[in-house]
């Protein structure tokens, strides 16, 4: 079971893979808890991502990323609960 702070890295990670800035800069995400994944949203608006955009899933029992797409973003947040940015 990994913790919050390990599944934030792990999306920052590859947040900056897909997403290169040029200042380096990844935006705070908004994070959501359900009981399997955290859900990291780095996008401003919710209902409009970027093309290729879109909320970011972290398993809890091993790490392993899933990209959600516009079309079930809606089951991955029914459930979830917003939890505050870790310190």
């Amino acid at each position: 079971m990994i913790t919050l702070k390990e599944a934030l890295e792990i999306a920052v990670t590859d947040m900056k893979l897909l997403f290169p800035l040029e200042a380096g800069e990844i935006p705070s995400p908004r994070i959501h808890e359900d009981s399997g994944y955290w859900l990291f949203n780095f996008h401003e608006e919710e209902e409009n991502p970027p093309p290729g955009g879109g909320a970011t899933a972290v398993y809890k029992a091993d790490g392993r990323i899933r990209y959600v797409g516009s079309g079930e973003i809606h089951d991955f947040y029914e459930n979830a609960i917003p939890v505050p940015f870790p310190a």
